[in-house]
Protein backbone atom coordinates (compact mmCIF):
# COMPACT_ATOMS: atom_id res chain seq x y z
CA UNK A 1 0.00 0.00 0.00
CA UNK A 2 1.13 3.56 -0.59
CA UNK A 3 1.52 6.34 1.98
CA UNK A 4 -1.93 7.70 1.20
CA UNK A 5 -3.89 4.45 1.37
CA UNK A 6 -2.35 2.50 4.23
CA UNK A 7 -4.47 1.12 7.07
CA UNK A 8 -4.21 2.61 10.55
CA UNK A 9 -3.66 0.23 13.49
CA UNK A 10 -4.21 1.14 17.13
CA UNK A 11 -1.59 0.18 19.73
CA UNK A 12 -1.02 1.01 23.40
CA UNK A 13 2.38 2.35 24.38
CA UNK A 14 4.23 1.82 27.66
CA UNK A 15 2.39 4.71 29.32
CA UNK A 16 -1.02 3.24 28.47
CA UNK A 17 -1.71 5.82 25.78
CA UNK A 18 -3.38 4.79 22.55
CA UNK A 19 -1.20 5.47 19.52
CA UNK A 20 -1.95 5.16 15.83
CA UNK A 21 0.39 3.22 13.55
CA UNK A 22 -0.11 3.75 9.83
CA UNK A 23 0.98 1.15 7.31
CA UNK A 24 2.92 2.90 4.56
CA UNK A 25 4.30 -0.02 2.56
CA UNK A 26 4.61 -3.76 2.10
CA UNK A 27 7.53 -6.04 1.39
CA UNK A 28 7.82 -7.00 -2.29
CA UNK A 29 8.07 -10.75 -1.66
CA UNK A 30 4.98 -12.89 -1.16
CA UNK A 31 6.38 -14.57 1.94
CA UNK A 32 9.24 -13.59 4.23
CA UNK A 33 10.55 -14.22 7.76
CA UNK A 34 8.74 -11.01 8.76
CA UNK A 35 5.30 -12.50 8.12
CA UNK A 36 2.86 -11.25 10.74
CA UNK A 37 5.26 -8.49 11.86
CA UNK A 38 5.33 -4.73 11.49
CA UNK A 39 8.67 -3.12 10.66
CA UNK A 40 9.23 0.14 12.52
CA UNK A 41 12.28 2.34 13.05
CA UNK A 42 14.33 1.83 16.19
CA UNK A 43 13.87 5.50 17.16
CA UNK A 44 10.06 5.31 16.93
CA UNK A 45 9.89 2.00 18.79
CA UNK A 46 12.15 3.25 21.60
CA UNK A 47 10.03 6.38 21.95
CA UNK A 48 6.81 4.37 22.30
CA UNK A 49 8.25 1.55 24.44
CA UNK A 50 11.18 2.97 26.45
CA UNK A 51 10.86 0.18 29.03
CA UNK A 52 12.06 -2.43 26.54
CA UNK A 53 15.68 -3.02 27.55
CA UNK A 54 16.86 -5.11 24.61
CA UNK A 55 16.10 -7.02 21.45
CA UNK A 56 14.10 -10.22 21.31
CA UNK A 57 15.07 -11.25 17.80
CA UNK A 58 18.32 -11.15 15.85
CA UNK A 59 18.91 -11.66 12.14
CA UNK A 60 22.26 -13.31 11.41
CA UNK A 61 23.76 -13.10 7.93
CA UNK A 62 25.55 -16.37 7.21
CA UNK A 63 27.60 -17.59 4.23
CA UNK A 64 25.64 -19.55 1.65
CA UNK A 65 25.07 -23.14 2.67
CA UNK A 66 26.20 -22.65 6.29
CA UNK A 67 22.92 -21.59 7.90
CA UNK A 68 22.35 -24.96 9.57
CA UNK A 69 25.86 -25.06 11.03
CA UNK A 70 25.67 -21.49 12.32
CA UNK A 71 22.24 -22.11 13.88
CA UNK A 72 23.50 -25.23 15.62
CA UNK A 73 26.56 -23.36 16.94
CA UNK A 74 24.49 -20.45 18.26
CA UNK A 75 22.03 -22.82 19.92
CA UNK A 76 24.92 -24.62 21.60
CA UNK A 77 26.65 -21.48 22.88
CA UNK A 78 23.60 -19.45 23.94
CA UNK A 79 21.23 -22.23 24.97
CA UNK A 80 21.43 -21.20 28.64
CA UNK A 81 20.04 -17.77 27.70
CA UNK A 82 16.99 -19.30 26.01
CA UNK A 83 18.13 -18.53 22.48
CA UNK A 84 16.23 -20.42 19.78
CA UNK A 85 18.27 -20.34 16.56
CA UNK A 86 16.21 -21.23 13.48
CA UNK A 87 17.47 -21.05 9.87
CA UNK A 88 15.39 -18.72 7.72
CA UNK A 89 14.55 -21.56 5.34
CA UNK A 90 13.08 -23.63 8.19
CA UNK A 91 11.03 -20.65 9.39
CA UNK A 92 9.66 -20.09 5.89
CA UNK A 93 8.79 -23.78 5.62
CA UNK A 94 6.79 -23.46 8.84
CA UNK A 95 4.83 -20.62 7.26
CA UNK A 96 4.33 -22.76 4.15
CA UNK A 97 2.92 -25.70 6.16
CA UNK A 98 -0.74 -25.01 5.42
CA UNK A 99 -0.07 -24.21 1.78
CA UNK A 100 2.09 -27.28 1.23
CA UNK A 101 -0.59 -29.44 2.88
CA UNK A 102 -3.19 -28.23 0.40
CA UNK A 103 -0.75 -28.71 -2.48
CA UNK A 104 -0.06 -32.26 -1.33
CA UNK A 105 -3.80 -32.97 -1.21
CA UNK A 106 -4.30 -31.61 -4.72
CA UNK A 107 -1.26 -33.61 -5.89
CA UNK A 108 -2.85 -36.81 -4.59
CA UNK A 109 -6.17 -35.92 -6.22
CA UNK A 110 -4.35 -35.09 -9.44
CA UNK A 111 -2.61 -38.45 -9.34
CA UNK A 112 -5.94 -40.21 -8.89
CA UNK A 113 -7.33 -38.21 -11.79
CA UNK A 114 -4.42 -39.25 -14.01
CA UNK A 115 -4.91 -42.89 -13.01
CA UNK A 116 -8.62 -42.72 -13.82
CA UNK A 117 -7.86 -40.94 -17.09
CA UNK A 118 -5.34 -43.61 -18.12
CA UNK A 119 -7.79 -46.38 -17.28
CA UNK A 120 -10.50 -44.48 -19.15
CA UNK A 121 -8.26 -44.38 -22.21
CA UNK A 122 -8.02 -48.15 -22.11
CA UNK A 123 -11.78 -48.55 -21.66
CA UNK A 124 -12.55 -46.28 -24.62
CA UNK A 125 -10.09 -48.16 -26.86
CA UNK A 126 -11.46 -51.54 -25.79
CA UNK A 127 -15.05 -50.49 -26.43
CA UNK A 128 -14.13 -49.11 -29.84
CA UNK A 129 -12.38 -52.34 -30.77
CA UNK A 130 -15.39 -54.40 -29.71
CA UNK A 131 -17.58 -52.25 -31.95
CA UNK A 132 -15.15 -52.79 -34.83
CA UNK A 133 -14.92 -56.58 -34.50
CA UNK A 134 -16.47 -57.09 -37.90
CA UNK A 135 -14.11 -54.68 -39.59
CA UNK A 136 -11.05 -56.29 -38.00
CA UNK A 137 -12.30 -59.79 -38.84
CA UNK A 138 -12.76 -58.74 -42.47
CA UNK A 139 -9.18 -57.44 -42.64
CA UNK A 140 -7.94 -60.77 -41.32
CA UNK A 141 -10.06 -62.67 -43.85
CA UNK A 142 -8.69 -60.56 -46.72
CA UNK A 143 -5.15 -61.62 -45.85
CA UNK A 144 -3.85 -58.82 -43.64
CA UNK A 145 -1.40 -60.24 -41.14
CA UNK A 146 -1.87 -59.87 -37.43
CA UNK A 147 1.24 -57.70 -37.26
CA UNK A 148 -0.08 -55.33 -39.94
CA UNK A 149 -3.42 -54.95 -38.16
CA UNK A 150 -1.66 -54.27 -34.87
CA UNK A 151 0.45 -51.60 -36.58
CA UNK A 152 -2.68 -49.91 -37.89
CA UNK A 153 -4.36 -50.00 -34.48
CA UNK A 154 -1.32 -48.76 -32.58
CA UNK A 155 -0.79 -45.96 -35.09
CA UNK A 156 -4.43 -44.89 -34.99
CA UNK A 157 -4.82 -44.89 -31.22
CA UNK A 158 -1.26 -43.67 -30.65
CA UNK A 159 -1.98 -40.53 -32.67
CA UNK A 160 -5.15 -39.94 -30.63
CA UNK A 161 -3.20 -40.45 -27.39
CA UNK A 162 -0.45 -38.06 -28.45
CA UNK A 163 -3.01 -35.46 -29.54
CA UNK A 164 -4.86 -35.72 -26.21
CA UNK A 165 -1.68 -35.37 -24.16
CA UNK A 166 -0.50 -32.51 -26.36
CA UNK A 167 -3.74 -30.58 -25.99
CA UNK A 168 -3.68 -31.19 -22.23
CA UNK A 169 -0.07 -30.02 -21.93
CA UNK A 170 -0.78 -26.85 -23.94
CA UNK A 171 -3.88 -26.08 -21.85
CA UNK A 172 -1.91 -26.60 -18.62
CA UNK A 173 0.89 -24.33 -19.85
CA UNK A 174 -1.57 -21.58 -20.80
CA UNK A 175 -3.24 -21.83 -17.37
CA UNK A 176 0.04 -21.73 -15.42
CA UNK A 177 1.99 -19.21 -17.51
CA UNK A 178 0.31 -16.03 -16.12
CA UNK A 179 1.03 -17.13 -12.55
CA UNK A 180 4.67 -17.89 -13.38
CA UNK A 181 5.14 -14.50 -15.00
CA UNK A 182 3.39 -12.58 -12.21
CA UNK A 183 5.29 -14.31 -9.40
CA UNK A 184 8.63 -14.45 -11.26
CA UNK A 185 8.80 -18.18 -10.53
CA UNK A 186 10.43 -21.02 -12.41
CA UNK A 187 9.29 -24.51 -13.39
CA UNK A 188 11.06 -27.48 -11.86
CA UNK A 189 11.62 -29.55 -14.99
CA UNK A 190 13.26 -32.25 -12.88
CA UNK A 191 9.80 -33.05 -11.50
CA UNK A 192 7.55 -32.12 -14.42
CA UNK A 193 9.31 -34.20 -17.07
CA UNK A 194 9.20 -37.50 -15.09
CA UNK A 195 5.53 -36.89 -14.26
CA UNK A 196 4.73 -36.29 -17.93
CA UNK A 197 6.63 -39.43 -18.93
CA UNK A 198 4.80 -41.40 -16.23
CA UNK A 199 1.43 -40.22 -17.57
CA UNK A 200 2.49 -41.14 -21.11
CA UNK A 201 3.69 -44.58 -19.98
CA UNK A 202 0.50 -45.31 -18.00
CA UNK A 203 -1.76 -44.24 -20.87
CA UNK A 204 0.25 -46.17 -23.43
CA UNK A 205 0.18 -49.28 -21.22
CA UNK A 206 -3.61 -49.11 -20.83
CA UNK A 207 -3.99 -48.56 -24.58
CA UNK A 208 -1.72 -51.53 -25.37
CA UNK A 209 -3.57 -53.79 -22.95
CA UNK A 210 -6.91 -52.79 -24.49
CA UNK A 211 -5.67 -53.49 -28.04
CA UNK A 212 -4.23 -56.88 -27.11
CA UNK A 213 -7.45 -57.78 -25.33
CA UNK A 214 -9.93 -56.40 -27.85
CA UNK A 215 -8.44 -57.70 -31.10
CA UNK A 216 -8.85 -61.40 -31.80
CA UNK A 217 -7.80 -62.75 -35.16
CA UNK A 218 -10.21 -65.07 -36.96
CA UNK A 219 -13.38 -63.97 -35.17
CA UNK A 220 -15.89 -65.96 -37.23
CA UNK A 221 -18.97 -64.69 -35.37
CA UNK A 222 -18.09 -61.07 -36.17
CA UNK A 223 -17.29 -61.94 -39.79
CA UNK A 224 -20.80 -63.33 -40.42
CA UNK A 225 -22.26 -59.85 -40.17
CA UNK A 226 -19.96 -58.42 -42.83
Amino acid sequence: TGPEGGDILLYTDTGGNEVQVKLVGALPMRLSVFQGSILISDEAFTRLYPSEDGHRMFLVDTPEGEAEAVAARLAQVFDRFGLDAVPAVDRLLEYYTVETTYLAMFLVLGGLGLAVGSAGMGVVVLRNLLERRGELAMLSALGFSKKAIYQVLFTEYGVLLAAGLGVGAIAAAVAVLPTLVASDSSVNLGVQVPVALLVLLASASCMTLAILTGFRQGDADALRNE
